[in-house]
Parts: structure tokens; C-alpha cells; sequence
């Protein structure tokens, strides 16, 4: 992808979170983080699921620009934005690093006043938390599929992006 589209893109994100200073969604999921303005789940994406998710929306567009044409031929949406399961199904590719480094992982914990043990708490309904007894430990953001997603409105917007800058 383009790095001015990239960048464009990344600005546009950060706007939809009200953030006009930062430059890229990582910086934007920090400050907004940081402030205490967003939960996990209402932070913005980080830079490799919007990549992915540019790829995914961006192979979409191109599905529905070849719509009219007798024989379309699309590449595998495999590698943009899309992967394989175990069952050869095919299902949304998020991330492929790590959330944050292990060593970091390995400090996260609930802040849960329970015992952890139904889909209630949230350290299991996100499955990237420990469940600690102790649960007095600060919880970084962890991807989740509902911080992930974007409005098809910012969809829209993505594809008539991608798409002007495919015809020029």
C-alpha cells in the first residue's frame, strides 16, 4: 500500500477518535489510553489490524468495482486480510505479532472481584488476560474483535480512498 494512503488513513482513524494531535493509530490507542477517555474495547485499532483491515476492505471494493464484469477474476483473499483455519475455513486475519511483548503478557492480569469462572468477567470473555487471585494488577488494552471493527461508515470512507488512489 501506498505510505501517503497509509498515512492518510492512519490520520483519519485517530479523527474518528476525536484525536487531532497524533499522527498514527498506535500513538492514538496510547494517548487515549493514557487519558483514560477509552476502555480497551473503545480503542482504536492498532497499526497491523488497520493494515489488515484496509486489505480486507480494499479487496472488497475491488470485488464490487469488477461487479458488472462477466468472469471476475480476484486474487485469493488469502494474504489480504483473511487466513485459513485449521478447517481450511476461511476467517479475518487480526494480527500475527503478538498484542504486546510476553514479558509483558505475563504481568497482565484481571482486576476481577470474582472467581473468574463464567464468560461474565471480562479477563475470559476477551481470552487474552490471566485471572489472578490477587486481581490488584493494572490491565493493558488487549485486541478484541469489538475494538477491532469499524463503522461502515469509516468502511465506506477506506474504499473511496483506496479507490481513488487505484485510479491515479
Amino acid at each position: 500500500m501506498d505510505t501517503d494512503v497509509e498515512g492518510s488513513l492512519n490520520k483519519f482513524v485517530c479523527l474518528l477518535y476525536g484525536d487531532t494531535i497524533s499522527q498514527n493509530v498506535d500513538e492514538c490507542r496510547y494517548n487515549l489510553f493514557k487519558a483514560g477517555k477509552c476502555s480497551d474495547e473503545a480503542l482504536p485499532p492498532n497499526t497491523e489490524c488497520l493494515k489488515n483491515h484496509i486489505a480486507r476492505t480494499n479487496y472488497q471494493a475491488a470485488s464490487w468495482n469488477g461487479c458488472l464484469t462477466s468472469i471476475l477474476l480476484l486474487p485469493s483473499p488469502v494474504g489480504n486480510g483473511w487466513e485459513l483455519d485449521g478447517d481450511q475455513q476461511l476467517k479475518v486475519l487480526w494480527m500475527t505479532s503478538p498484542s504486546a511483548p510476553e514479558s509483558v503478557l505475563e504481568f497482565v492480569q484481571c482486576r476481577c472481584k470474582g472467581g473468574c469462572k463464567t464468560q461474565r468477567y471480562s479477563c475470559l470473555k476477551s481470552g487474552a488476560l490471566r485471572c489472578a487471585r490477587a486481581h490488584s494488577a493494572v490491565i493493558l488494552p488487549q485486541p478484541t474483535v469489538r475494538n477491532q471493527m469499524m463503522t461502515m461508515t469509516t468502511m465506506k470512507m477506506m474504499m473511496k480512498i483506496c479507490l481513488i488512489q487505484k485510479n491515479r
